[in-house]
């Protein structure tokens, strides 16, 4: 509770003086720039997670076989995330 607090005073410092010094107009432009990467961020939907939950066990028991195939499953996925995200972001560019 207390990171959560402090992260809003700090937010809240450090857009009161990006307002001061680069102008409202930037602020704008950065924080609709922020908003779009945040939601093209969710499209990873907790991949990250899944692969420390999976690999505890075969790395625990040193499955080489195992993690081989969770490894090359992760890579597949990552980059059809990434491929998503590339296309996505190229369609929205001009808007």
């Amino acid at each position: 509770m207390l990171t959560q607090i402090l992260s809003l005073i700090f937010k809240f410092i450090i857009q009161t003086i990006f307002i001061k010094t680069l102008g409202a107009e930037y602020l704008g432009v950065n924080g609709l720039f922020t908003n779009v990467l945040q939601m093209l961020s969710l499209a990873e939907l907790g991949i990250g997670s899944a692969i420390t939950y999976n690999l505890y066990k075969p790395l625990a028991n040193n499955n080489e076989k195992e993690i081989k195939a969770y490894m090359n499953f992760y890579k597949k996925a990552y980059n059809f995330i990434g491929l998503f995200i590339l296309i996505i972001g190229l369609c929205i560019t001009p808007f």
